[in-house]
Order: C-alpha cells, then structure tokens, then sequence
C-alpha cells in the first residue's frame, strides 16, 4: 500500500479515498501488483542472534574501506539493529538501572549529551507502563505494507484479504469470471493454497470463493454486523468491502505511478 507520512506502511482501512475503479485491460498488472508481494506474519528476532548478525555485516563493512558496498552494508547494520530495539522481545530496565548506566558512560560514549540533565528527567518520571503495547512487531509485513492488528493474530499471511480485495476490484471493472482469473494467476506465481495434504494445493473457483466468504464471515463477526438486521448488515459490509477495495486500487495506481483519484463517474470541477 502507498506510504503515509508517518510511517512507510499503511494498512488498508487507514485510507479514506473516493471510489476507484480498474479499466479491463488494468485487471492483469492489477492482479500481479496484488499477489506479487504477499504481507507475512514476522518471526520472533533472537537479541544474540540479531546482535551477531549486525556485527557480522559491520565487519564486512570494515574491509571493504570507500566502496558503495561499504555503505549499504553498514546501514543494513543499523537497520536491523534499530529494528530489533523497536520491536524485539527486551526485558525493559528499572528507573535505577537506566540511571546508573547514563551515569556511568556519561563521560565516554555519551559525553555528546547533557547526561545530567537528562538523569534528572529520568528521575522526576515514573516508570514507563506501556511499552508492551508499543515495542511489539506488526501481525503481517512485507514489501510496503504492515499490518498491527485488524485480523487474527494466528494468520501466516494475508493472501486471503488479498483474494477478496481482487475479487471485488475485477467485477468492480466487469470481469467476467473472476474467480478463475484469480485462480489462474496464483496457480502461476505457484502460490498453494495451504490446504490439508490430502486436498488439492491448486487453486480453483470453490477455492477462492472459499477465501471470499472467509472474508466476509470475519467482517460480520471483527464488526459484531450479526446485531444487525439483514438489510442494514449488507449496507455495512458493501461499505466496509467498498473501502477495501479502494485501498487496494489506490495502491496499485500509487505503485503504478497513476495517481489519479477521480472516478470515471465523479464529475469533473465546473462541470
């Protein structure tokens, strides 16, 4: 999904846009765009592990003195350093613990900083109570899109939104049969479908309409919509579903470099 300006992900139900839409001959790149690169739940970083590895790519670093290799490598580094302070499992230090050691390397490797000053905030604050809810990593990430909850913490990846996200934008454009386009296109980038092993691992119509309904059942139940009567639980998930699917054409014009937002059917200005 298209970056915001916070962060460099954004997940799908951050974004309020007007309706987009997909002209037929978009439905091929669109479908690429949408499985090319699926979000997937992180693994657990290892504090050794990670730190050895940083380290590791540092040294290379070292030997390879004025070379562009040299830069890249160091900053991935950094990269994964950074990234397993912010979302790697530490057992936070007490007040007293964090002020002995400003104190103590105040002279050295933090003699850059107004240590005392510092110190004395450190004191005047109670504990931290929260970092649990801020240092953890997302449910799903991959390749410019993150998701922190908004589905069940146990899935391995997103393809199903993905699935329906398609589903939806295709007959949005008047694909015929788009469940089997969907089914052709992930059978070719060999994406299985994670069913029991003595199940098919191909991908045909009953399976993606399977996801679709997935979807959709999650709705009813992530919404509580089953309170409400027929009628106005259909409204709530066509809106709902309406969102997501412009979240997802939004981003595959992003990506596409289209930025265009207006919708065929939306008049233009001093129209």
């Amino acid at each position: 999904m298209p970056p915001s300006d916070q962060a460099r992900w954004t997940h799908s139900d951050q974004l309020i846009l007007p309706r987009q839409s997909l002209s037929k001959e978009q439905a091929e790149p669109f479908l690429s765009y949408v499985f090319g690169q699926l979000a997937r739940k992180p693994r657990r970083l290892k504090l050794t592990e990670t730190a050895r590895v940083a380290r590791y790519l540092k040294a290379i670093a070292a030997d390879l003195p004025g070379s562009p290799q040299r830069v890249m490598l160091d900053r991935l580094a950094e990269m994964i350093w950074l990234t397993f302070l912010e979302v790697g499992r530490i057992e936070i230090a007490t007040k007293s613990q964090a002020i002995r050691f400003l104190q103590e390397h105040a002279h050295t490797y933090l003699s850059s900083f107004d240590v005392e000053r510092i110190v004395e905030q450190v004191g005047q604050r109670d504990e931290p109570t929260r970092y649990r809810e801020f240092f953890r990593p997302p449910n799903l990430m991959g390749e410019g899109r993150s998701v922190q909850g908004g589905g069940p913490a146990q899935l391995e990846d997103d393809l199903t939104e993905r699935i329906y996200a398609a589903y939806y934008a295709l007959r949005r454009a008047s694909i015929r049969n788009a469940r089997s386009h969907i089914a052709a296109v992930l059978n070719q980038l060999g994406i299985r479908t994670q069913a029991r092993s003595d199940t098919t691992q191909t991908w045909g119509s009953p399976e993606v309409i399977e996801r679709v309904q997935q979807v959709e059942d999650e709705i009813v139940r992530r919404q509580r919509l089953a309170r409400f009567d027929g009628v106005e639980r259909i409204k709530e998930i066509a809106r709902l579903r309406d969102m997501l699917v412009d979240s997802w054409i939004f981003g595959f014009r992003f990506a596409s470099g289209d930025l265009r937002l207006r919708s065929s059917s939306e008049p233009k200005s001093g129209a």
